[in-house]
């Protein structure tokens, strides 16, 4: 389950604030250049995944975590067949003060001593929706608090990564899918873009990403799609399969459900 929080709840002065919530996710692969613009704590439930921050690649196992401060550039995806995650992502104006005085002074993968204190948050979390508006803002900064202390008495940072070789040409490719995924996009293109041939720009990404380019454009395509469904409730599925980069509802629809099981529309519910 992914739940986002619109920006008058999430956006304020408080000293904390939670932006989104994900639970017993089926995570899919994800590349962000420039990070996101608030922190995220991930928590792995089952399956391993392939975790690189800022060019430093670490396996995230069962029982282990991840922190990822804002504006980091990131990219995970999973290593078995299935990777479920529960993650939180926070900001507000003491946010960098409050995880520095907790001794979470950096991104990297974090061993948790207990079991998953996600599943304590997120009932909390979710009877609050029927408050109003100010009240929802004052309860979240309570409990994202509350969640980073006890989170802070139960996590031991690990320090297992190993340096990536950085492949210029494979970091172009990724940012120019991420930067014009709404568009049509063709491997002509891309070819063009790095000044190499057709055949070698998609053997050289699918040898450092292990998936073709077009597989993960989509992927890139299907995230930005499920943001968009349940912060925008009121946008039709067509439009927000327009602005994905998806020519065809129809065709969306049946991706949409390839990729994650369900319909757009019961992914709202």
């Amino acid at each position: 389950m992914l739940y986002s929080y619109p920006s008058h709840v999430s956006q304020n002065n408080h000293p904390l604030s939670i932006n989104l919530l994900g639970m017993m996710h089926n995570q899919e692969p994800i590349n962000r250049p420039n990070g996101l613009p608030f922190f995220q704590w991930f928590y792995c439930e089952s399956g391993r995944g392939n975790v690189i921050i800022e060019n430093r690649k670490s396996i995230l196992n069962p029982g282990e975590g991840i922190l990822i401060y804002p504006g980091i550039n990131h990219s995970y995806n999973a290593v078995d067949d299935s990777w479920i995650v529960s993650f939180i992502g926070f900001s507000g104006a003491n946010c960098l003060e409050i995880l520095r005085s907790l001794r979470m002074q950096e991104s990297g993968v974090y061993h948790f001593n207990h079991e998953n204190p996600f599943l304590r948050y997120e009932k909390q979390i979710l009877e609050i929706t029927h408050l109003p508006k100010s009240d929802q803002r004052h309860r979240l900064s309570v409990i994202c608090y509350d969640f980073l202390l006890t989170l802070s008495e139960n996590i031991r940072f690990i320090s297992t990564s190993e340096e990536v070789a950085d492949s210029g040409t494979v970091r172009k490719i990724l940012e120019f899918l991420e930067d014009h995924y709404s568009q049509t996009i063709t491997i002509d293109d891309l070819a063009r873009t790095v000044h190499l041939s057709r055949a070698y720009t998609q053997s050289l990404f699918k040898a450092e990403t292990k998936t073709t380019i077009m597989q993960h454009l989509t992927s890139i395509r299907i995230n930005h799609a499920r943001n968009l469904l349940i912060r925008y409730p009121e946008r039709p599925v067509y439009t927000i399969a327009s602005e994905c980069g998806f020519k065809d509802a129809s065709y969306f629809g049946y991706i949409f459900k390839k990729q994650t099981g369900i319909t757009p529309a019961q992914f709202r519910k």
